[in-house]
């Protein structure tokens, strides 16, 4: 009799034992799916933030284009500007402007009015006056 109550409380202590390493097991299993998700979304920002970092490097160097671009257009303006200064400074647009303004004091001195001066010397009206008030 002491056998049969002996084997009996073995049985009962497999079975708890089966019992128990059932239940570890699904505890085992529930952390492993965690992980695995976990792991899952690690991949998923890992893919968006290479996207990102893509993106943002394709707006840095369309950003450097931009402005290399603006600076080649100011360089352009620079040469542009220089031009222009070494024709309006140039000697002898000087020397013109002189001569159109002698003319310009000579035509009022023999008393054409400011219109006739500007027709004669293809000039504005406007023009005549200023330079004329400027003699003043």
């Amino acid at each position: 009799m002491i056998y049969t109550i002996l084997l009996l409380i073995g049985i009962l202590l497999v079975i708890i034992s089966f019992i128990y390493i059932m239940r570890e097991e699904k505890r085992k299993d529930k952390k492993y799916k965690y992980i695995e998700e976990i792991y899952l979304d690690i991949e998923k920002h890992n893919e968006m933030s290479k996207k990102i970092m893509e993106e943002f490097e394709m707006l840095v160097n369309s950003s450097i284009d931009k402005i290399e671009n603006k600076f080649e257009n100011l360089s352009d303006n620079e040469e542009y500007r220089t031009r222009e200064k070494n024709y309006l400074f140039k000697e002898n647009k000087c020397i013109e402007e002189n001569e159109d303004i002698s003319k310009i004091f000579e035509l009022k001195d023999i008393g054409l009015t400011n219109e006739e001066i500007a027709k004669k010397l293809n000039r504005g009206v406007r023009e005549i006056d200023i330079i004329l008030k400027i003699k003043k």
